[in-house]
């Protein structure tokens, strides 16, 4: 817990930031940060705080953001992008560049996404992500297909129930582990998606 270093500042520049969201370390240990206000992914080197690349500006073409909120990697070096109100998952490579995109264009259907913010990555390459708009996760697998759905589309307060989740991450054994915002709890579910137990009140 001891204090080491500030790594940025407010502004549009190289390792300035606006509202700043997700981050998360790549596979050769770089800082992979959410830039929400500047609407791009900034990827910094984390013992020099320097910036080594950053990709992506406002707009919705592929490889553009409407704040993107939370980002995640792969074990291959994959940047995944909750493009929030673009209402999407964006997928690029480990420099940067656009691959594909999961999920585009807003509804409360099955591989379709509504304000998408929490994502992280299973051990077998599926894409978990928390949809706050329709209080649920969703999981697609490798080719963007949507597998499972837990939850939504409207919020509810019972196990596997969401209203408003948030923040989304898994442990070695694929358990999901979710942030349940507006229940102010938090859910866990096992690999295959099955409620196992809540943490926490109001």
């Amino acid at each position: 817990g001891t204090f080491i270093r500030v790594i940025g500042s407010s502004g549009s520049g190289d390792v300035q930031f606006s509202n700043p969201r997700g981050l998360a370390f790549d596979k050769n240990g770089s800082l992979v940060v959410a830039d929400r206000g500047n609407q791009r992914i900034q990827v910094i080197d984390v013992l020099t705080g320097q910036l080594k690349f950053k990709f992506g500006s406002r707009g919705n073409a592929s490889g553009q953001f409407s704040h993107p909120y939370y980002v995640t990697t792969t074990q291959d070096g994959q940047i995944i992008v909750s493009d929030n109100s673009n209402h999407r998952l964006q997928y690029f490579s480990s420099t940067g560049v656009w691959l594909k995109t999961f999920a585009p264009g807003q509804g409360t259907g099955v591989g379709q996404l509504s304000g998408p913010k929490g994502v992280c990555v299973d051990s077998k390459g599926n894409t978990i992500i928390c949809e706050h708009n329709n209080h649920r996760l969703q999981i697609f697998d490798t080719n963007g297909q949507s597998i499972k759905v837990i939850g939504g589309p409207t919020n509810g307060y019972g196990n596997g129930q969401f209203s408003y989740p948030w923040g989304i991450d898994i442990d070695a054994n694929d358990s999901i582990v979710v942030a349940d915002n507006c229940n102010h709890r938090m859910q866990i579910f096992d690999a295959n998606g099955q409620f196992v137990l809540t943490v926490g009140s109001h």
